[in-house]
C-alpha cells in the first residue's frame, strides 16, 4: 500500500474520531440540560421519580403529578438534580434485598429498569419484554446489583465516581 493511500486512511479515521467525541460531548450537553427535573419536565428521570412517588408513570411532570407530590411532601416547589436522583436511587438499591433480578420474578424494581430502558409498557413482572431490553442493554437477562446500578448510570448520565 503507498504512502499516499495510508495518509488517506489516516485523515479519515481521524475525521471519524473527531466527529464522535463532538457527538460524544453534545449528547452529554443534552443529557445535563434535563436536569434538574421539576413541574414542565419530561422523560425518564421524571418517570423514575413518578415511580418513587407511586404515581401513573406518564414521563411528565405536570400538575396532576405535581400535587401528588406536594399531597406526599408537603411541598409543591420540589425539583430533582442528579445527585438527588442519584442519591435515592443509589441508596434505595442498596438496601434492597431483591437482587439479583431474573425472569419470572415480581418487583419494583423491575418497573425501574424497565422506566431506564424504555420499555413500551410497566409492570412489575420480569416477562420476556423485559428480558428482551434486558440482553440488549447488558447482553444478559439475570440483573446484579452492579449490573442495575451500571444501567442507571448510562441512562441517567450519572458517574458514581462522582459522588464518592
Amino acid at each position: 500500500m503507498s504512502q499516499k493511500k495510508l495518509i488517506i486512511i489516516l485523515v479519515v479515521v481521524i475525521v471519524i474520531a473527531v466527529i464522535t467525541w463532538f457527538v460524544y460531548k453534545h449528547y452529554q450537553k443534552q443529557l445535563h440540560k434535563k436536569f434538574p427535573i421539576r413541574k414542565g419536565s419530561k422523560g425518564k428521570g421524571v418517570q423514575f421519580v413518578q415511580l418513587t412517588f407511586d404515581a401513573p408513570l406518564t414521563g411528565v411532570w405536570d400538575d396532576t403529578f405535581n400535587d401528588h407530590v406536594k399531597n406526599q411532601t408537603g411541598n409543591d416547589s420540589l425539583e430533582w438534580s442528579k445527585k438527588d436522583l442519584f442519591d435515592y436511587w443509589f441508596k434505595t438499591a442498596l438496601t434492597s434485598e431483591t437482587f439479583p433480578l431474573v425472569p419470572g420474578q415480581s418487583s419494583g424494581w423491575i418497573i425501574a429498569v424497565q422506566v431506564m430502558l424504555g420499555a413500551n409498557k410497566f409492570t412489575d413482572y420480569y416477562d420476556q419484554d423485559t428480558v428482551t431490553l434486558v440482553k440488549k442493554a447488558i447482553g444478559k437477562d439475570t440483573i446484579s446489583l452492579m449490573d442495575y446500578l451500571t444501567i442507571g448510570e448510562d441512562v441517567f448520565g450519572i458517574d458514581a465516581a462522582d459522588y464518592k
